[in-house]
């Protein structure tokens, strides 16, 4: 169940993709509006989240389920300080929710 901001973001994705002419967009990704929100809230709160166990996540935008599967492990061996840690973990349990087929805009 889609809420206001949800649906939002997914008009943000479509308007996003109108802009780009077609002879330009190849095969490339970017992430939803849904998942930038996500990341630019977890920037916000931790400006040195995209250091660390989240870097791949946070600062390469590799929201996969693989990726995050690869930040919960780097989150159990970390050394960073335990609210650094619960924060990350909180933030890809977020993104986590976000089906994966959503967590990108694909361009074709």
């Amino acid at each position: 169940m889609h809420n206001e901001q949800d649906l939002r973001d997914e008009a943000e994705d479509r308007r996003q993709l109108a802009e780009i002419p077609v002879e330009e967009r190849g095969d490339d990704q970017w992430l939803s509006a849904r998942v930038r929100r996500i990341i630019d809230e977890a920037r916000k709160e931790d400006p040195q989240i995209d250091f660390g166990p989240g870097h791949i996540l946070f600062a390469d935008d590799n929201v996969d389920d693989g990726s995050l599967d690869f930040v919960v492990r780097e989150c159990g061996i970390s050394e960073k300080p335990r609210e650094h840690v619960e924060r990350v973990l909180r933030y890809v349990s977020m993104i986590r929710a976000i089906p994966e087929a959503e967590r990108y805009l694909w361009v074709r």
